[in-house]
């Protein structure tokens, strides 16, 4: 993608430019522009829903974690565009509240444009400086702190003057489209009932046969594997030969053996240009075991993810692909649904397109909100990255920040000093813990560091029940208590800052580290499929990197014991 030049003296230019960069006309949103040196050119392009930024609890940190993603791209200023459903210079606007219509439905609140842009302004102040906001409304756009009424009227500016725009009259003649709304990015057409009908039929006679290789040995669940690899190959062979495209049937095939983890692995290899024979022997018996195809895996997929060997996609091996894709998704029925809009989300990340893949990803946890795959790409999503090649080229991006975690409460910037220094010298290691087999492998690890430096535990302790659920507070008591008792019987001297469900795992842990002179970060990793690994955890990635001291990751054995994985200096 080649980057756009706008001038911060050219608002006019910007605003008729975002729409086509995002793909649809955003409603009640906050967009964030990075603008890099020298000359201000546009860098990423960062949305968010307006209602999450004015948030009181949730606000700071999403603030927080845009500008950290704006200064990351390079942006030396920045502008906020807030597109909202009037102009909130009215009298009485920042007093107004939520309003909720008959229907259920939440619409604007007349005072969250005010509370948003000073949430923004006050994480930007240190890094970015003063920012420039400017307001889209129905009735017009304008210049948040003009007020000047010749220069922006009370409702702004009329709209009309952004079509008459030298980027808008480039765009249009390049083909450009813009959807009405972000869920109109990516139509979802069903097919006929008939058809689906169909496809469910066949898609149960093939979950059938998996069943049965299951019974007979695991070379026989390899040979069900391969096949629907091998129906995968031919049936988008055919699309990309000008083919109709599979039928019902097929597809309904094709739905059941996506639903197969390794399967699913194997079909994601295919879209990578140079991994041959690879997909096929990732699903031998033997692949993942010692000798296995682990190495050779995540070479190729370096190709979506590193920023050393990122490539763009290939057109070749995606459009067919995609194609049948969408087909198995306009076949499928509930969570059948959820692997095929996965793989699509991956597909539109890595095309660079994180507005369309935010839709998909959404929609894939709609109809199975445990499918695991879609929350890590969605957490990536949201933490802003992107794909290989687009970091290894540094190009002006998109990325549709889709608010889908619940980001904690949270004040004030980076500490500032080194650790040491902010705490007196007592030295401390940080553990993120949570009552699983992973935040216990990380705990034992923690508190061998621990005694073998003499130095004291501070354990970042992470509820699972959010915070609303009922019984809530007796689960969290209950997992303090067991952790208390664990940790009275080591004789290491310790500290427990318990944080619920809903808070960033990231930044507490990062932050504890800073207030108490951390010299050593652990946190524990889950196993993951091949592809899982191909982007490590969101959290795990950001600790690493922004961590004030060095990270040891961990992940449980066999047999229990924690198996050091990734220590970072």
């Amino acid at each position: 993608m080649d980057a756009t030049t706008i001038r911060v003296r050219e608002p006019r230019e910007l605003l008729a430019l975002l729409p086509y960069q995002l793909g649809f006309r955003p409603e009640r949103s906050a967009v964030a522009v990075a603008l890099r040196p020298p000359r201000g050119r546009v860098g990423l392009i960062a949305r968010v829903d307006l209602a999450d930024l004015a948030d009181p609890d949730l606000g700071p940190q999403l603030a927080r974690r845009l500008v950290t993603h704006l200064v990351g791209d390079g942006a030396a200023n920045a502008v906020l565009v807030v597109y909202a459903d009037d102009d909130p210079r009215a009298v009485g606007a920042e007093a107004c509240s939520h309003v909720r219509s008959s229907d259920g439905a939440t619409a604007e609140a007349p005072g969250e444009t005010p509370t948003a842009v000073q949430v923004f302004r006050a994480a930007a102040a240190a890094f970015l400086g003063d920012v420039a906001v400017w307001v889209v409304a129905p009735s017009g756009y304008l210049s948040l702190d003009c007020v000047d009424a010749d220069c922006c009227p009370p409702g702004g500016r009329p709209l009309r003057d952004l079509e008459s725009t030298e980027v808008g009259a480039h765009m249009v003649l390049a083909g450009a489209m813009v959807a009405d709304s972000r869920e109109a990015l990516v139509p979802d057409v069903p097919a006929s009932a008939a058809a689906r009908r169909n496809a469910t039929r066949a898609a149960a006679r093939r979950l059938a046969r998996r069943v049965v290789a299951e019974e007979q040995g695991p070379a026989a669940v390899a040979r069900w594997r391969g096949d629907g690899l091998l129906a995968w190959r031919q049936e988008v062979d055919e699309v990309r030969r000008g083919g109709r495209g599979p039928d019902a049937a097929a597809l309904g095939r094709l739905a059941a053996v996506l639903a197969d983890v390794p399967v699913r692995d194997a079909v994601l290899l295919t879209l990578v240009a140079g991994a041959g024979d690879l997909p096929e022997r990732s699903l031998h018996p033997s692949a993942a075991g010692p000798g296995g195809v682990g190495v050779e895996v995540a070479q190729v997929l370096g190709a979506v993810v590193s920023p050393r060997d990122g490539v763009p996609p290939d057109p070749d091996l995606h459009v067919p692909a995609a194609r049948v894709l969408e087909l198995v998704v306009s076949h499928a029925a509930g969570p059948s649904r959820a692997p095929a809009l996965t793989l699509l989300g991956l597909l539109a990340w890595w095309s660079g397109d994180g507005a369309r893949a935010g839709v998909l990803l959404d929609r894939a946890l709609a109809v199975d909100p445990s499918y695991r795959l879609a929350h890590l790409l969605g957490d990536a999503l949201a933490a802003g990255l992107a794909p290989g090649w687009v970091r290894t080229r540094g190009d002006g991006h998109r990325a549709d920040v889709v608010h889908r975690l619940r980001y904690g409460r949270g004040d004030g910037g980076p500490s500032a000093g080194r650790p040491c220094e902010r705490s007196g010298g007592r030295m401390t290691i940080v553990v993120g813990y949570l009552a699983t087999r992973e935040g216990r492998a990380a705990l034992d690890a923690a508190i061998a560091e621990a005694e073998r430096r003499s130095t004291r535990l501070l354990v970042v302790l992470s509820g699972r029940v959010a915070p609303a659920s009922d019984g809530a507070a007796a689960e969290q008591a209950r997992q303090t208590e067991d952790l208390r008792a664990l940790l009275d019987g080591t004789g290491v001297p310790y500290d427990i800052r318990e944080v619920s469900e809903g808070r960033d795992v990231a930044e507490d842990l990062i932050s504890a580290a800073e207030e108490n002179a951390g010299v050593l970060i652990v946190i524990g990793l889950r196993r993951r499929s091949p592809v899982g690994k191909l982007i490590l955890g969101v959290n795990a990635q950001r600790i690493l990197l922004d961590a004030p001291c060095p990270v040891l990751a961990v992940k449980p054995s066999g047999n229990g014991d924690p198996d050091a994985v990734v220590r970072s200096e």
